[in-house]
């Protein structure tokens, strides 16, 4: 098998490489062609460093026939994230590698595509060697008739036994996990939400739906998702074209209309020499001028993006120290945190820009200047990003008590006074446990823990040091009802106000050479809970602790759950026997309060209560099956503010619905 890069021939085959792992990371990929059935014992063709950080690709390399020009060979495709992808091959894939296999024919006198994304979620999943990796599933990489591929590209099926064809975009990505789509948020099963369909909050394989995220969801209106900019789609997840007052660099794009001297979305180039920033021309070494600052180009004639270190009020930043700090969030927001507080560890659900997702959560960026990341590469020991797990719009991520973990450097604390902050709700990790499982810690006989005890859903704190070990628990709590957060406070033998309760020690936390873990230790003792946000922190000011504490009971108080829909629409007309269905934004339970189904002018009514037999609650799905109403009658739905309740108490608001029967 011969490779070419510039010449090409009237029969070959084009791969093109792309991947949704962080460019930053620095994946590194090798490329090998061969005989199929022989592909794991030929020798590496090709390999490169390459990744573009704004569109994820890899690069593209052209496969010509050595003889037949029907002969058929293979592909395999290596990206080490965490090594070298040549020791990717020699761990068996494992330890931070993805690999992708695919076996075709050549076809006289055509190009074919070859499209391969490198996928994030099949990470550490090597599957057997005439498989390949699609969507974190192990599929055939055979592509049994590659004359019948699309000029888009031919590729296996996700979930599939090979295929032809491409994917055609992200929008109808299957879910990997079997129950997508029933409503319920199936969080032991990875699921991070589940609006029955998509929605505004939730992709259609339940993941969570954000602008950015890679998935198309046009419930959120949007005409594209490119996981930033890309010559076709904006950073808002709209088709870019010149004249919508986006400024898309990315498609060459300089200026919109009444942003500079401005033709055809490219700016008027300024004199070789003596032009000056603001006056509306590009000039050498200028990226924009826009007349001063705008939402697309600072005042300094640079493209504005949050992180540049530059703050630009035209964008809506209220900061921008170039990175993330305890003063600047990573979407350049002011934390409203104390200057004296420099976290040392801050780990932050609600910034869903700080995932890396695969299978679950790949890596929680930490948001202090450390940047001690918590990873995990084994995709089967990957705790879940739930949407709602605290509450509508508060997302937690949830360990199974089994083998989810996320693990980050040892030396992560230093010695000194610090405090620990947790937002967190503990689960009994079996019925009937009477015991302690780590939350945070470092395991073993170094470095410290922190501990959830049960009964109680309390929290303690272990220091493991040359001095012995010494352990203090709170006393137990009152009972909890689930995702319900508890805010921790762990300092100085302090009683907080507000119901938060603490422990103090007299001991520092000290140094350690373990990987620090969260949700577990590395030695074991898993957690099974939620977990919203963690913030170690220094010394600090007097008063400051507070400011810290009133930071997170404001942010992390949960709203009433909300009606997103229901089924049938406002208006409709509906068979006597219809069943209804509300959407809500959490999941709800029976509160107190009768619905009423009322005819016009009294032609009938039915009343019910929120435990009557006829009415099924099911996570975020409320359903109605009511006795036969009569025929050809205009009738409306009462459900009072109360009737259904959140896992907090909070109540889903009245809801109205009128329609009639039809005749």
């Amino acid at each position: 098998m011969g490779q070419a890069v510039s010449c090409k021939s009237a029969t070959q085959v084009t791969l093109e490489l792309t991947t949704d792992v962080d460019c930053r990371d620095g994946p590194r990929t090798s490329i090998t062609v061969g005989p199929f059935e022989s592909l794991e014992k030929q020798l590496i063709a090709a390999h490169t460093q390459e990744c573009d950080p704004q569109n994820g690709r890899i690069g593209s390399i052209v496969i010509v026939p050595e003889a037949s020009n029907k002969q058929a060979f293979g592909v395999r495709i290596v990206t080490g994230v965490t090594k070298s992808a040549e020791q990717c091959v020699l761990d068996g894939y494992l330890g931070g590698c993805i690999v992708a296999r695919r076996s075709l024919s050549f076809i006289p006198s055509r190009n074919l595509l070859l499209p391969i994304l490198m996928e994030a979620e099949c990470l550490d999943l090597p599957c057997e060697a005439t498989e390949t990796c699609r969507g974190g599933q192990c599929v055939s990489a055979v592509i049994k008739a590659p004359s019948n591929c699309p000029p888009k590209g031919c590729d296996v099926e996700p979930g599939g036994t090979g295929g032809t064809g491409g994917t055609g975009g992200t929008g109808g990505i299957p879910s990997q996990w079997p129950n997508c789509g029933d409503g319920i948020v199936n969080i032991d099963e990875g699921e991070s939400c589940d609006g029955g369909m998509e929605t505004p909050a939730c992709n259609k394989d339940c993941s969570i739906a954000f602008c950015g995220d890679g998935v198309l969801n046009q419930a959120r209106g949007e005409d594209c998702d490119a996981k930033g900019t890309s010559p076709l789609c904006t950073l808002g997840c709209t088709s870019s074209v010149c004249g919508d007052a986006i400024v898309n660099f990315a498609a060459g794009e300089t200026c919109e209309e009444g942003l500079g001297n401005c033709k055809n979305c490219q700016l008027v180039l300024g004199p070789s020499e003596g032009g000056l920033c603001g006056d509306g021309l590009l000039d050498p070494g200028e990226q924009c001028d826009h007349r001063g600052q705008s939402a697309f180009c600072n005042g300094d004639c640079t493209q504005a993006q949050c992180g540049d270190g530059v703050t630009n009020t035209q964008q809506g930043e209220e900061c921008d120290d170039g990175q993330i700090s305890s003063r600047c969030t990573d979407d350049c927001k002011l934390t409203g945190w104390p200057l004296s507080a420099a976290p040392l560890l801050w780990l932050d659900a609600t910034q869903l820009d700080a995932f890396e997702r695969g299978r679950g959560v790949r890596r929680w960026s930490d948001r202090a200047e450390g940047n001690n990341h918590l990873t995990q590469t084994n995709a089967e020991a990957q705790p879940t990003l739930v949407l709602d797990g605290f509450g509508p719009g508060l997302p937690g991520v949830w360990f199974d008590g089994s083998q989810d973990i996320l693990l980050a450097p040892g030396v992560v604390v230093d010695q000194g006074d610090i405090s620990v902050l947790v937002v967190h709700h503990s689960e009994v990790p079996s019925p009937g446990f009477n015991g302690t499982r780590t939350l945070l810690g470092h395991g073993g006989q170094s470095g410290f823990s922190i501990l959830a005890q049960f009964p109680g859903d309390s929290l303690g704190y272990v220091n493991h040091g040359p001095e012995g070990q010494e352990t203090l628990f709170w006393e137990p709590g009152s009972t909890r009802t689930l995702f319900e957060p508890a805010i921790s406070l762990l300092k100085d033998n302090e009683v907080r106000r507000g119901g938060l309760r603490s422990i103090g020690t007299g001991s520092t936390f000290l140094k350690s050479t373990l990987a620090l873990g969260l949700g577990g230790s590395p030695l074991g003792d898993s957690y099974r809970g939620l977990v919203g946000e963690i913030m170690i922190v220094g010394p600090m000011l007097p008063g400051d602790l507070d400011v810290l504490l009133g930071y997170l009971v404001k942010k992390w108080s949960p709203s009433a759950p909300q009606a997103l829909g229901m089924f049938p629409e406002y208006g409709a007309t509906t068979e006597p026997l219809t069943t209804f269905t509300i959407f809500s934004s959490t999941n709800v339970f029976p509160g107190v309060g009768n619905i009423v189904i009322q005819g016009e002018d009294d032609a009938f009514r039915q009343v019910y209560e929120p435990t009557s037999s006829k009415i099924v609650v099911a996570g975020t799905h409320i359903q109605f099956n009511p006795t036969e109403r009569p025929a050809g009658v205009a009738y409306s739905l009462t459900v009072p503010q109360g009737a259904f309740i959140d896992s907090n108490g909070n109540p889903l608001a009245e809801i109205v619905w009128k329609g009639r029967t039809a005749p």
